[in-house]
């Protein structure tokens, strides 16, 4: 975090960018040598919160909006990347 009242939080994690997400906070997406990171200018009292309790294992959210946010997460992060996944074909029944 930086100072004269101004802070940034930085991670890479995709997990968390997600739930943060979920939860109103958009972060600015970089990237660098390959590696992605996304910043965050402003957080208040409940961004704190939200980021301690992922950390302690503590936050929930409902797993389909966790699933479809990583996707859009995933996407967005691949799009900056200019990388075209693969799509694997479920296996046969």
């Amino acid at each position: 975090m930086g100072s004269g009242g101004a802070t940034q939080f930085v991670t890479g994690d995709m997990s968390l960018v997600a739930v943060l997400s979920l939860y109103g906070y958009e972060g600015e997406m970089k990237s660098e040598d390959g590696h992605v990171s996304w910043s965050y200018e402003e957080h208040d009292e409940q961004f704190v919160r939200v980021l301690t309790d992922y950390r302690q294992g503590d936050c929930r959210v409902d797993p389909l909006r966790f699933s479809r946010e990583i996707a859009t997460v995933r996407r967005a992060m691949y799009n900056l990347l200019g990388v075209t996944p693969k799509r694997v074909a479920p296996p046969p029944r």
